[in-house]
């Protein structure tokens, strides 16, 4: 078994004894909470860096949309002219 593989099944076994202790009378001595709030951030980093992708394939998209209307803006411009010699 490979380590990622390893992290898996320990975070579904810590998910387990979890939901299994959120009603037991020692659930306070967990300090749960800040163990959560330090899974949120790690969450928030990892969006943030997804984020920075997006943007970035956002902006690529922009840029070919614009090179794309000009390309077209030109083609339907010598599409309307008339041509230079009648026949």
């Amino acid at each position: 078994m490979d380590q990622i593989e390893m992290l898996k099944d320990n975070m579904e076994y810590m998910l387990q004894e979890l939901e299994q202790s959120r009603n037991s009378k020692h659930w306070h001595k967990l300090d749960f909470n800040t163990w959560y709030g330090k899974m949120t951030n790690l969450c928030k980093m990892e969006a943030k860096k997804m984020g920075k992708a997006d943007e970035s394939i956002i902006t690529n998209l922009v840029e070919t949309n614009v090179y794309l209307m000009r390309k077209l803006s030109k083609l339907e411009t010598k599409m309307t002219t008339p041509a230079q010699n009648p026949p």
